[in-house]
């Protein structure tokens, strides 16, 4: 009954539907902009909801509905902020406790929510983990390093393997990898017969004729029929990878090349629209070249810029969203004084 009258109270009444509206509005706001605009929400849920009650308490509308489906979003929107919480102020330390720093990194990298990265307790546990991290990867070099001194060539991998889960661009353990690689390859050609490093050769030619017409299907094929004919030779021996990744990095030097003409155009795309004061989507486009290329500085540069114009512009939407309301208040009120006069 009482959801049947609200829906009557607003479809009757302009100057009630108005401040229900944007109440309704701004709550479904919570579900799209999450933690980080939570509190500006709140308050601004806070005006319309103060509105609608004045008007309901006033003329006796139904007002109870539209509260409750604000609550709602606020109490949904909470959830997301506890759960973000939990991660750093449990999940961490739990995982920490259990010596665990890769789990602890990877929990407080998912970690989504400015208002809490911007908090001191963040900032000192990213100090922490980080120096932990630090002290795992100096000990798996050293590890590492050891186990290459032996030709352990499988404990070797092992360590270096977990160094790039924390970090993909660490010279030291790309290095690492390189001689890990180099040793592998080695003691497997030694494994092999004349016959077979003879048809190996001659497979590297056929590979080198499809690598010069940029036919990369076709190489890797070449391989695979190779295979095929010699079954004492696996996928992952460390030659056969060796001539995978002579395609692999053919094909990504053809692609590399592409791509710089792809960020070009991207870029004078991104920047067009900064011109344009369409700031979500120049980011959207330099946020995707950062991507593919993290040094880019034009990028970098005009991401900065982007973003102030963006936040800017978004708060004087918001300045502008205010004043209007007040406006609009003003005059329901100047109207509803006037009408009382008849």
């Amino acid at each position: 009954m009482k959801l049947e009258k609200f829906f009557e109270d607003t479809r009757g009444h302009i100057y009630y539907l108005i401040p229900v509206a944007l109440l309704i509005l701004t709550s479904l706001l919570h579900f799209f902009l999450r933690t980080n605009t939570f509190y500006a929400l709140v308050i601004t849920q806070a005006v319309f909801a103060v509105w609608v009650s004045i008007v309901a308490f006033n003329k006796r509308f139904v007002v109870s509905p539209v509260l409750y489906f604000a609550l709602t979003m606020i109490v949904v929107n909470s959830g997301f902020t506890v759960y973000e919480f939990r991660k750093l102020h449990t999940l961490i330390p739990d995982a920490i406790a259990e010596n665990d720093t890769h789990g602890a990194y990877a929990i407080l990298d998912s970690i989504d929510s400015d208002v809490i990265i911007g908090s001191e307790q963040y900032s000192n546990t990213k100090k922490y983990i980080g120096n932990r991290v630090k002290e795992e990867i100096r000990t798996l070099i050293r590890n590492a390093g050891v186990s290459l001194q032996k030709n352990d060539t499988v404990t070797a991998r092992e360590n270096v393997s977990k160094i790039l889960e924390y970090d993909t661009d660490n010279n030291t353990a790309l290095e690492l990898m390189k001689r890990i690689e180099k040793l592998e390859y080695a003691e497997s050609l030694k494994k092999l017969t004349p016959a077979m490093k003879i048809s190996l050769s001659k497979l590297r030619t056929k590979i080198s004729y499809y690598l010069n017409r940029k036919n990369f299907t076709e190489a890797g094929n070449q391989i695979k029929m190779f295979l095929s004919e010699n079954k004492e030779l696996k996928k992952d021996n460390p030659v056969i990878v060796q001539l995978f990744k002579s395609i692999e990095t053919s094909e990504q030097k053809l692609s590399t090349a592409r791509q710089v003409i792809e960020t070009r155009r991207m870029y004078g795309k991104a920047y067009y629209l900064y011109k344009k004061k369409k700031y979500s989507d120049s980011i959207d486009l330099l946020e995707n070249i950062l991507e593919k290329n993290k040094d880019h500085r034009s990028a970098k540069w005009l991401l900065k810029k982007a973003t102030v114009k963006r936040s800017r512009a978004r708060k004087e939407f918001w300045s502008d969203f205010f004043g209007g309301a007040i406006v609009v208040i003003l005059i329901l009120l100047y109207i509803r004084r006037k009408t009382r006069y008849y």
